[in-house]
């Protein structure tokens, strides 16, 4: 599957975004991560799962942006998107806590038990 890694400005800061590609809506991607953790763990397991990476652009209401295109496993694909789309919706508690400690090595079974552990507690 190939998917589209955008950073997006915003007047807080910036987001990282994911949209599959080809992109249908770029007002919905498919992740939209804005903290440093989750961005960093976006990084890392893209980095670790990615069989190609393309620099390119991204070409939104005529806002030309900076992209990279990336390359992932079919078969692991959905799941990082799950896990990543996860992390877009954790709570700030949790993040501290949690995602700070898997920030410096990420797994995808590390991230998965820790999501699931974090939506039994929190609901």
């Amino acid at each position: 599957m190939k998917v589209l890694l955008v950073p997006w400005s915003k007047t807080y800061g910036f987001n990282l975004r994911i949209y599959k590609l080809p992109v249908k809506d770029h007002v919905h991607p498919e992740v939209d991560l804005r903290t440093f953790n989750g961005q960093k763990i976006m990084l890392e397991l893209i980095d670790i799962y990615a069989l190609k990476k393309k620099l390119t652009t991204y070409n939104p209401d005529r806002s030309v942006r900076m992209a990279v295109q990336v390359e992932l496993p079919d078969d692991l694909a959905e799941r990082i998107l799950t896990i990543l789309s996860s992390l877009s919706h954790t709570k700030a508690s949790v993040e501290k806590k949690v995602l700070t400690r898997l920030a410096k090595s990420p797994s995808l079974k590390n991230l998965e038990k820790a999501l699931a552990v974090e939506k039994l507690v929190g609901g």
